[in-house]
C-alpha cells in the first residue's frame, strides 16, 4: 500500500480560495493577499462592492477598503465611501 499524497500548504490555501470564490467559504477564512485576489477577481468581472460583499460575507466596508487600497475605482456607479 502506498503512502497518501504529501498535503502542501498551497493545496489547502487554494481549495479555501476556491471556496470562497464559490460562496462556500467566507473570505475572512483567506490570508490577506487572497482575500485581496478575490476582491480584484470579482472587481474585474464589473460586480460592485455590494455584490462582492455578499458573496463573500464579508462587508462592504472592508471590500472598499480593499478595493481602495489596490488603487481600484467603484463599479456601477457607487458612491465608494
Amino acid at each position: 500500500m502506498e503512502p497518501p499524497p504529501r498535503v502542501t500548504r498551497a493545496q489547502p490555501r487554494r481549495a479555501d480560495y476556491l471556496a470562497a470564490r464559490d460562496g462556500t467559504l467566507p473570505a475572512e477564512a483567506l490570508r490577506q493577499i487572497d482575500r485581496w485576489r478575490l476582491v480584484a477577481e470579482f472587481h474585474r468581472a464589473g460586480w460592485s462592492d455590494r455584490e462582492i460583499a455578499r458573496h463573500t460575507r464579508s462587508t462592504e466596508y472592508t471590500v472598499d477598503r480593499i478595493r481602495k487600497a489596490m488603487g481600484l475605482t467603484p463599479n456601477r456607479g457607487e458612491a465608494g465611501g
